[in-house]
């Protein structure tokens, strides 16, 4: 199973913690974490997430599909770009 590079936890109505991974310091070898406290819909905070997730370096599985759905509706049978 993959590693989730990023987690939303409930805090209350319309509130959401923002948990994401940043990897490890080298020279210490700890932990790093961005933590922040959102409010609004769970669909606007996971697209906050996803920002953040890609900002850390890691790749979602929502930013896969997106590429690929993109390509495959731009890229015709013949392979040329439609406009």
């Amino acid at each position: 199973m993959a590693q989730k590079a990023g987690q939303l936890v409930s805090r209350g109505p319309r509130k959401w913690l923002v948990h994401v991974s940043l990897g490890r310091e080298a020279a210490i070898g700890t932990r790093k974490y961005h933590n922040r406290t959102t409010r609004g819909s769970f669909r606007e905070v996971q697209m906050y997430l996803d920002t953040k997730v890609e900002t850390a370096g890691g790749v979602t599985a929502l930013n896969r599909f997106r590429v690929v759905f993109a390509s495959a509706r731009f890229v015709g049978n013949s392979g040329d770009v439609d406009h």
